[in-house]
């Protein structure tokens, strides 16, 4: 299966004037969708499932919005970040080209949760780098066919249940972050919350990729030891 039979795909490219800009507000609620110049993952820990978005109150001017979308979408930057943007009606702002992948019709939703973890996984991330010789889906421009996984029913829902509870625990951490949580608290939790809570849901989603692979322990190993020699993090 590739990923042409179940999403339709838009490019997106990033008006080059738009270059001198901030963004303030990270994390607050909104319909402005922030997609940074970002990689796979962070240096220390896995990069955010959900979109970064802005309140309307830190918009940056309506000349940096690239455009308005409608329904949700899995965005994917031409630097390797993914994210899942679950709304209806969103605007867009962008540090780099990316790509828009939305559901065709008569494919559920559930999709999104599914694709945005196959992006988010080692696996994934591995088999651009070292099969396809990419860092982002997004250079599959002039021929968009990647394979992705065929999960029977069971393991499908299971990623996908696994892959929704990240995005409500990421949401409800920083609904709490903006609402009560001091600085302090704030650096106890996030450590606890991307290297404790996040990662014991990220290595069973791991597991139902390697596994649907038939990929062992020393596979596994030479999978992570050549992304960490690259410089992404592993779960």
């Amino acid at each position: 299966m590739t990923l042409l039979d179940l999403f339709s795909v838009e490019y997106v490219e990033r008006n080059a004037d738009k270059s001198n800009y901030r963004v303030s507000g990270v994390g607050k609620e909104g319909n402005i969708v922030f997609c940074p110049d970002w990689a796979a993952t962070l240096d220390k820990s896995y990069l955010r499932y959900s979109a970064i978005t802005i309140g309307k109150e830190d918009a940056i001017g309506e000349s940096l919005i690239e455009r308005t979308i409608e329904k949700p979408a899995v965005i994917v930057a031409r630097t390797g970040a993914s994210f899942c943007v679950l709304k209806d009606e969103w605007k867009l702002i962008a540090e780099t080209d990316l790509i828009v992948l939305q559901c065709k019709q008569d494919v559920s939703n559930d999709h999104f949760f599914f694709l945005i973890a196959w992006l988010k996984s080692n696996l994934c991330i591995w088999d651009l780098l070292y099969n396809k010789r990419s860092n982002s889906m997004y250079y599959f421009k002039q021929s968009f066919k990647p394979s992705i996984p065929c999960f029977e029913r069971e393991n499908f829902e299971k990623l996908c249940m696994l892959s929704r509870s990240i995005i409500l625990d990421e949401d409800t951490f920083v609904a709490r972050f903006n609402e009560s949580l001091t600085e302090k608290e704030y650096d106890l939790e996030i450590d606890n919350f991307n290297n404790i809570i996040i990662p014991n849901k990220l290595k069973k989603i791991e597991r139902l990729f390697l596994n649907h692979y038939s990929i062992g322990v020393e596979e596994k190993k030479i999978i992570d030891q050549e992304l960490e020699l690259n410089g992404y993090y592993v779960y």
